[in-house]
C-alpha cells in the first residue's frame, strides 16, 4: 500500500475520530443544557429564582439527590458534611445536635419532612468560619413529586451593614437611657433584648450584678414576654455559669447546653429550662474587677 493511501486512511481515521469527538461533545452540550432547562423550569415552578452563579444549590426529588453544584458543596464542607453522604444526612436529622452550627436547620427540616408539610420555605443566617452564610429551604410537591431544595448565599457584606445598624441602635439606646436622672437598667435590658430579637441574635437576654454580699442580682433577665426573670437572686454558693464568668473574669460561649454543661472547677450550666441552647457570656469590668456579668442565650427548638 503506497504512502499516501496510508496517509489518506489515517487522516480519515482521524478525521471520524474527531467527528465522533464533536458528536458526543453536543449531545452531552444538549443533554446538559436541556437538564439545566427542566432545572430552571422545575425552580421557577416553585418560585425559585437562581440567577448568580455563586450561589450554592442542592435539589431532593423523593428523597433522591437529582442536582447539586460546587458552591453549596463547599459550604457544606465549611461545617463538616458531606451532602452527598445518604447516610450522613440522615443520622444528622435525626440527631441534629450532632451539628451545632446548623441544629435548628437540620431540626426544622426533619420536622417538615415528618409533618408532611407541601409547602414550606425557611431562611437562616449562620457564622461560618468568619463570613455570613444565608441557608434557604424550599419544600413543594410538583406533578406528584415531593422536591427538597437547599440554597446557600454569602451574605457577609449585607451582615456587616447589619453589625452597624445594631451598633448605632445600641448606642442610642444607652445614650437615650444613661442621659436620663434615673437610669432604669430593667428598661435598658428590655430595648436591648427587643434589638436581639428583631435581628434574630439572641432569645434570651440577661444583665447579672455582683452585691457586696456576693449575691448575683439580674436586675434584667427575660427569656419571653411570658417568663420573665428579672429580680432573680443566685446564692454566693451557686457555682453557675454566671458566677464563673464573674469570678473568672473572662467570656464564655457554649454551643451546646446539653453536651457543654460542666465548667471547669465545679461550676455548672444551671438548667432553668428545658431546651437545648447556646450561650454566650461576659463579664462586667470595672475598675478592673469583675462587677457583673451580661448573658446572650439562643434557643434551639
Amino acid at each position: 500500500m503506497s504512502e499516501s493511501v496510508l496517509t489518506i486512511l489515517f487522516l480519515s481515521g482521524a478525521l471520524i475520530f474527531f467527528a465522533i469527538l464533536i458528536v458526543r461533545y453536543v449531545i452531552k452540550y444538549n443533554s446538559l443544557r436541556n437538564e439545566n432547562k427542566a432545572l430552571n423550569t422545575l425552580l421557577q415552578s416553585m418560585g425559585i429564582i437562581v440567577s448568580a452563579e455563586n450561589l450554592g444549590l442542592a435539589v431532593w426529588a423523593d428523597d433522591e439527590l437529582i442536582y447539586i453544584n460546587s458552591p453549596i458543596i463547599q459550604d457544606a464542607a465549611k461545617v463538616g458534611i458531606e451532602l452527598r453522604n445518604r447516610e450522613e444526612i440522615d443520622d444528622l436529622l435525626q440527631h441534629p445536635e450532632k451539628n451545632m452550627i446548623l441544629y435548628d436547620f437540620l431540626k426544622e427540616v426533619k420536622k417538615q419532612i415528618d409533618s408532611g408539610t407541601k409547602d414550606y420555605v425557611g431562611v437562616w443566617k449562620k457564622e461560618i468560619q468568619r463570613s455570613f452564610i444565608e441557608i434557604k429551604y424550599v419544600r413543594k410537591y410538583v406533578d406528584g413529586k415531593q422536591f427538597r431544595v437547599v440554597i446557600t448565599r454569602n451574605v457577609t457584606y449585607e451582615f456587616t451593614s447589619i453589625e452597624s445598624s445594631i451598633l448605632q441602635s445600641l448606642t442610642e439606646i444607652l445614650d437615650e437611657e444613661i442621659s436620663k436622672d434615673v437610669v432604669d437598667i430593667k428598661r435598658i435590658g428590655e430595648k436591648i433584648r427587643e434589638l436581639l430579637i428583631k435581628y434574630g441574635l439572641a432569645d434570651v437576654f440577661g444583665i447579672g450584678l455582683l452585691n457586696p454580699g456576693g449575691e448575683i442580682y439580674y436586675p434584667y433577665f427575660k427569656y419571653k414576654d411570658d417568663d420573665d426573670r428579672s429580680g432573680l437572686v443566685m446564692k454566693p454558693s451557686e457555682k453557675t455559669l454566671s458566677r464563673y464568668i464573674i469570678d473568672k473574669g473572662i467570656r464564655v460561649h457554649i454551643r451546646n447546653s446539653v453536651t457543654e454543661e460542666r465548667l471547669a472547677d465545679g461550676y455548672y450550666l444551671k438548667e432553668l429550662r428545658g431546651n437545648v441552647y447556646s450561650i454566650y457570656g461576659v463579664p462586667i469590668i470595672f475598675r478592673g474587677l469583675s462587677r457583673g456579668v451580661i448573658l446572650f442565650e439562643k434557643d434551639f427548638r
